[in-house]
Order: structure tokens, then sequence, then C-alpha cells
């Protein structure tokens, strides 16, 4: 099955799922994804895990069917697109495809990492990070917050996840 990008506007994601499920046959597609993550804010004076999504505006639909779920979705009562490159359809590669898998898991969400600081150099212990330390660019410790840079869609972007830092030696 073949995984291609969506967009919309940022803040209309679930909107839009739902316009998808209600709205076009299941023929046509395997499943939609908006990838989320968890992290924590601090509301009311103590911290709150929330969840965000991952790539605001942008969402995943699995089909073999492309062309056919593309032409579905053209309504005036949405503003959707499916992401091309040129005149061709922006379908994950592989190499995506597996690392957007193992970051979000089968629930689509990509949990809070457990790691330390030791030597200056980051050691993930629990969590969708590990092994993935070298990827990391910048961590907010006070936010809880690890950015890492990903190639995705054609180029690099900065994508920010949950890392909890348990001690620094």
């Amino acid at each position: 099955m073949k995984i291609y990008v969506l967009w919309t506007e940022t803040g209309r994601e679930y909107d839009m799922k739902n316009f998808i499920e209600n709205t076009i046959s299941t023929e046509l597609y395997e499943r939609v994804l908006i990838p989320t993550k968890d992290a924590v804010k601090r509301i009311g004076g103590g911290w709150k895990k929330i969840q965000q999504k991952l790539f605001p505006g942008y969402f995943f639909v699995e089909t073999e069917r492309i062309e056919e779920f593309h032409k579905a979705l053209r309504s005036p009562d949405t503003f959707l697109s499916v992401v091309k490159t040129g005149d061709e359809y922006s379908e994950l590669s592989e190499r995506e495809d597996k690392f957007i898998k193992r970051l979000v898991g089968d629930d689509g969400n990509v949990e809070i990492s457990v790691g330390f600081i030791e030597n200056d150099n980051v050691v993930v212990t629990d969590g969708p990070l590990v092994g993935l330390e070298g990827m990391i660019t910048k961590i907010d410790r006070h936010k809880r917050i690890a950015t890492i840079a990903v190639d995705l869609f054609g180029r690099i972007s900065e994508v920010q996840v949950g890392l909890e830092i348990v001690s620094k030696n």
C-alpha cells in the first residue's frame, strides 16, 4: 500500500479526515492517518500530558488508487489537496514510510521518550527516539522537547517531539 501526503489548512486536519471517511468510498483508500505526538504543558501550576499534531496542516492516506481518490476529493466545501511534486503525487518513499511508522507506532502517536545526558551526549533509554539520538539537534529540558532533523517530503524538516531528560552527568 502506498502512502501519500495530504495538505489542508492547519487546524482543519480532523475535519478533513472526517470528510474523507464520511464521503469517499473505502474502496479508494485503506487508512487516513494524522500523526500526533505526546507533549507536556504547564497548565494551572502542574504538568499535563497533551496530544498535538506532529505535522500541522499535513496528514497521510494509504491507497493504491491515488488518482481516483484525488478526483473524489474535489468538493467546493473542502480546502484539501493531495501534495504533488510537479505532475507527480507525493508518495512517501520506502525510507520515509519506515521512519514515520517507527516514530509513530501502530497507533499513530509519538510517545514521550526518556533519556539522560552523559558527557554532552544524549542517551535515550525508552521511547521512539531510542537509536535516533544522532537526529537530535536541540533539547529544551525545561519544556521537555527534543528537536529532530528529519528528511521528509524531499527536504530536511525540524520536528519537535517529547523527551524527558532524567539526569545529566
